[in-house]
């Protein structure tokens, strides 16, 4: 039987770019002068059928750039720096002002002895003794400088090159000031003191050895619960004794400051499952413990620690005299750019009773 000869005419108009789908017919595409065996039309609509491009002009490359594969991370990761705690152990007074030279403290003793009552006798007469102890105030500058390109490509990654300038100025004085509260600042004749070497400061009490005849330690971590326990006792019992009686452990709030290196063998326990830290926290409910990184090594690389009674007949036993934390001193515009300047001042530590301070060496 002769094959019926399909004639289909189509003018320039209908002439237009025709795709395959999956609803293509094998009668459609006769009629386009293509043929198609049932087969191959069935193998497409289920796999979809891969043709041989021709050669390209362009170089050879990845179908996708990395670029458009990269998820970025709204959330901006910080360097992290050592902490400034020396705040969270003692607190900070805001006084005098920046211009001020010094910060005074005025001590005040009476002076008298009672003597046998005599109706002839002339009784001595008491007084009074005035001291000033003097701290001098250091100050610290930090700028920045940002430039209008910076600022504009900063932006492109969804930052402010201003904003992170003036946090960093702010961190770099706030480190300084952190470090002068523990170690003070020597500048010639001036009286900037920390809480490490302040003059005020009772001398070390060495801590007792572990007993051990083979290897001899003072340390915390060579000790065991009972004589952990026993160093803790020594600091309190000290601090009641040196102070006559003014600081009581059962009446009285008082700090703890322990080496980092030392805090965690306040978690070693006794036979019956009893840690330090939880006896400590339980006979001594108004002792707080806190830690530093700056007591480690602190004492000829020995790490220390610290029981400082919150007052002492009212008054506040250490003081950290700051008078401005971060000043802002101006701004100076350039054709391109500008520049931001912060200082900040403090007069250090001052130990004003100390008494109140019992200082523990060789944890």
């Amino acid at each position: 039987m002769k094959e019926t000869q399909i004639i289909q005419r189509f003018s320039p108009a209908q002439c237009r770019p025709f795709a395959m789908d999956a609803g293509t017919k094998d009668s459609t595409l006769r009629k386009l002068g293509i043929g198609v065996s049932a087969k191959a039309l069935a193998d497409y609509r289920a796999i979809a059928m891969d043709d041989t491009a021709p050669a390209g002009i362009t170089t050879p490359s990845i179908a996708t750039p990395v670029q458009f594969l990269q998820w970025w991370n709204p959330e901006i990761v910080e360097v992290a720096t050592v902490p400034t705690d020396v705040d969270e152990i003692i607190g900070k007074t805001t006084a005098g002002t920046f211009a001020d030279e010094e910060i005074v403290q005025p001590i005040v003793e009476h002076i008298g002895q009672a003597h046998p009552y005599g109706d002839l006798a002339n009784p001595r007469l008491a007084s009074w003794n005035v001291n000033f102890e003097a701290r001098t105030i250091v100050r610290f500058e930090e700028s920045m400088e940002v430039g209008t390109l910076e600022e504009e490509r900063a932006a492109r990654m969804r930052l402010s090159s201003a904003k992170e300038k003036r946090a960093a100025c702010a961190t770099a004085l706030e480190i300084e000031r952190n470090l002068v509260a523990y170690n003070g600042f020597s500048d010639g004749d001036n009286k900037t003191y920390g809480l490490l070497n302040d003059p005020n400061l009772p001398a070390y009490v060495s801590a007792a050895s572990n007993g051990a005849t083979s290897s001899p330690s003072t340390e915390w971590a060579d000790k065991t619960f009972l004589q952990i326990q026993a160093d803790v006792l020594s600091m309190i019992a000290g601090l009641q004794n040196s102070s006559k009686g003014l600081y009581n452990p059962k009446t009285k709030r008082a700090t703890l400051v322990v080496a980092l290196e030392a805090e965690q063998y306040l978690n070693k326990t006794s036979e019956y499952g009893v840690s330090v830290a939880k006896w400590l926290a339980d006979t001594y409910p108004l002792i707080t413990v806190k830690s530093t990184v700056f007591f480690n090594g602190a004492n000829g690389d020995a790490n220390v620690a610290y029981l400082v009674a919150d007052e002492i007949n009212g008054k506040k036993v250490i003081e950290q005299y700051v008078p401005e934390v971060l000043r802002f001193l101006g701004v100076f515009n350039k054709g391109k750019s500008y520049e931001e300047f912060f200082a900040n001042a403090t007069a250090g530590v001052m130990v004003r009773q100390p008494v109140g301070v019992y200082r523990l060496s060789g944890i």
